[in-house]
């Protein structure tokens, strides 16, 4: 089910509370417009998942988790740290 989310931004004025952005809500409008074996697209550096043109955010990851998937997983990773890769 698809479920259609207005803009939580507002301009001209001050952001009142029914326009601040609910992470936890964006993220479940996210799960279930996502279906098995669709494409979608992960920004780690803005924390963001793109599908079908919308973005849904999410937290931002720790920088030792960027690391190792900047690394290509935790056993190139490892390697890179101890001076074999």
């Amino acid at each position: 089910m698809v479920r259609k989310m207005t803009n939580p931004f507002q301009y001209g004025g001050v952001v009142g509370e029914e326009a601040f952005c609910n992470r936890q809500t964006e993220l479940a409008y996210g799960t279930d417009a996502i279906q098995k074996g669709d494409t979608i697209g992960i920004d780690f550096e803005r924390c963001v998942v793109i599908h079908e043109g919308r973005e849904y955010h999410f937290p931002a990851l720790p920088k030792e988790v960027l690391a190792i998937l900047n690394d290509g997983g935790l056993i190139p990773h490892v390697k890179k740290l101890l001076g074999k890769g």
